[in-house]
């Protein structure tokens, strides 16, 4: 190795790893075929080192201007303070608009668990003029909110919303919030997909899907915020 890149190493040691080269390029650099087929690789930050935090956060900080809702999503999974600010200016700004992105209220939530997170995504879940994919993202953030104004909102969806994919991910959310693993919960909602697509015209799938939520959740607790 040469002089020159041991220097490098020695001093940008936050910048030489695998795992951190995969923030970056997860994180930072331009999305390419391969995240646009399999999404972010949110695992990435339990395997950076406390400095390579401190250097993914600096890098995320400096960009979060740019509104790109991965910033938003990385900052959050740091449970980064200094970030707090400008992520609820963000999401302030987003509204609820056809193409708002949640991203931001989840990353509020898991910084400060503040109750107007939860707001902001519901308002974008239940917007009509809404597109379908940002309100059905937004459904899932509900999902990763564990507190009881979130369950009531999912509930609500479930109940009434005439998007039959936001009910699907709804009765998925409620499981998710109960502690069922996403899997798990995509298994059960799946079982019950039939019912959930009829149950806004039907009573009786009503009844159905509604008496195998509670059997579901009976005796479990919301589950600790991740």
């Amino acid at each position: 190795m040469s002089i020159w890149r041991s220097l490098v190493r020695m001093l940008s040691p936050a910048t030489d790893s695998a795992p951190y080269r995969e923030f970056y390029r997860n994180f930072v650099a331009a999305a390419d075929g391969e995240l646009a087929r399999n999404g972010l690789d949110e695992s990435v930050f339990a395997r950076l080192t406390p400095d390579e935090r401190v250097a993914a956060e600096r890098v995320l900080l400096a960009r979060l201007g740019n509104e790109d809702s991965r910033i938003a999503i990385g900052l959050g999974l740091l449970r980064s303070t200094k970030a707090l600010a400008g992520l609820r200016r963000a999401m302030d700004r987003q509204g609820s608009g056809p193409f708002a992105s949640s991203a931001y209220a989840l990353a509020v939530w898991r910084i400060a668990q503040d109750p107007c997170a939860i707001d902001a995504a519901v308002a974008i879940a239940r917007n009509p003029a809404g597109h379908d994919a940002p309100r059905v993202d937004a459904v899932v953030a509900l999902a990763q909110m564990p507190a009881e104004p979130a369950r009531r909102a999912l509930l609500e969806i479930l109940e009434s919303e005439p998007e039959y994919l936001l009910r699907y991910h709804a009765f998925k959310g409620l499981l998710i919030l109960h502690g069922y693993p996403w899997m798990e919960a995509d298994d059960h909602a799946g079982a019950l997909a039939r019912e959930i697509g009829a149950a806004l015209a039907d009573p009786r799938a009503r009844r159905i899907v509604a008496a195998r939520l509670e059997q579901l959740t009976a005796g479990r607790t919301l589950a600790v915020a991740p």
